[in-house]
């Protein structure tokens, strides 16, 4: 990593739907003042799809919390895991782990579909 010289450690959390306050009624959420119309399709499914997910989420906070907390003290279930090492990017939850998965499997599709395409630009020696 970029910052790693500097002993600096980067960890990339993404979490999935976690089952908290956020999405109620009454939350100091907002929607933006100004909305630009153009996003009106897509912030109109989004919109629908957290009322939906609202006191469904999968997830638990409280152990999502102790979880990252787990990773940043090499305590726990990262300590049996890693060896003591902090991973730079890991899912919390169930749903991000698939949803990683997917876009993972997705992006080997993608690039094995156009790999003729993609390695067509090499020096014919």
């Amino acid at each position: 990593m970029e910052t790693q010289h500097l002993g600096i450690k980067v960890l990339m959390v993404e979490p999935g739907y976690f089952r908290t306050s956020f999405l109620k009624e009454g939350s100091n959420v907002q929607p933006p003042g100004n909305p630009i119309a153009d996003y009106e399709p897509i912030r109109g499914s989004m919109g629908k799809e957290l009322k939906e997910q609202n006191g469904a989420q999968i997830g638990d906070p409280k152990a999502g919390c102790e979880r990252i907390i787990e990773l940043l003290m090499h305590t726990g279930l990262a300590k049996q895991i890693s060896n003591g090492e902090i991973p730079t990017r890991v899912a919390l939850g169930s749903d991000s782990y698939e949803g990683i998965i997917k876009k993972g499997q997705d992006l080997i599709d993608n690039a094995n579909k156009w790999k003729q395409f993609s390695v067509s630009t090499d020096y014919k020696n």
